[in-house]
């Protein structure tokens, strides 16, 4: 592979200005050595971890590409990756760069094989959706184990199995590291709106950023008011809340 007889900044600004199509920047890595290194900070910037063939694909390029995996940023991971896959362990602990995790369309009754290498590594932003827990205890012991740098946190479409009022005590001797919480309120269930209120990821001292979409359902609104009154607010968007909170 060549070098390309172009400046490297104006190589590197053509190719951040192709960012969004995969396909050009395949074409681009394969045009000299110039081009391979920040082709490669796109393609790899967020990678989908389903299971099956596509993991062990991957496991096999950070295998003869160890310098890969130091490229992923931002990672989607489903179901059977997250509960048994046999390649997510290995895929996970080389993520050393990984920021953003999303978990999506999963059922989560137990804490992952894969919880250990999720805590040793600095994930700042956590995406759940479209996620069922066994209950919310199992939420909690997640969060706590799997994501304690995490500073910003969405969730769509989360629920519990089990939705008895159960009491979760507080974590008063650390302070939750949760800086953004955005959440679709008419979406998630309300004992994990109570669990996270109640201080049971922690004491919410950190948290400055409040986005809601939705209304809270009757059994959630006390939970809210809690989260509303938290003294470390500084920003907060409400939208589509449609009834006056007394």
């Amino acid at each position: 592979m060549s070098q390309f007889p172009a400046p490297q900044e104006l190589i590197n600004t053509i190719i951040d200005e192709l960012q969004d199509d995969h396909l050009s920047l395949t074409s681009c890595s394969l045009v000299s050595r110039s081009f391979s290194f920040q082709t490669r900070l796109h393609l790899f910037r967020h990678i989908d971890l389903a299971g099956g063939t596509l993991s062990a694909k991957f496991h096999r390029l950070t295998r003869s590409s160890p310098h890969i995996p130091g490229y992923v940023k931002d990672l989607t991971i489903f179901n059977i990756a997250f509960s048994e896959d046999r390649y997510a362990m290995a895929i996970l602990k080389s993520l050393t760069n990984l920021r953003i995790i999303e978990l999506r369309h999963s059922q989560v009754s137990s804490l992952p094989k894969v919880a250990d290498a999720l805590s040793k590594i600095p994930i700042r932003s956590v995406v759940l959706s479209f996620t069922t827990f066994l209950d919310v205890s199992i939420f909690c012991t997640l969060m706590n184990r799997c994501f304690p740098e995490m500073r910003n946190l969405e969730m769509s479409e989360v629920h519990a199995l089990a939705t008895a009022d159960a009491e979760f005590a507080a974590v008063p001797e650390r302070s939750c590291t949760m800086e953004t919480l955005k959440i679709k309120l008419d979406d998630v269930d309300h004992g994990i709106l109570k669990a996270m209120a109640g201080g049971a990821l922690g004491a919410l001292t950190e948290l400055h950023t409040l986005f809601t979409i939705g209304c809270p359902e009757d059994d959630a609104v006390p939970h809210f008011q809690k989260l509303l009154s938290l003294p470390s607010l500084r920003v907060l968007r409400l939208r589509n809340l449609q009834y006056v909170i007394m």
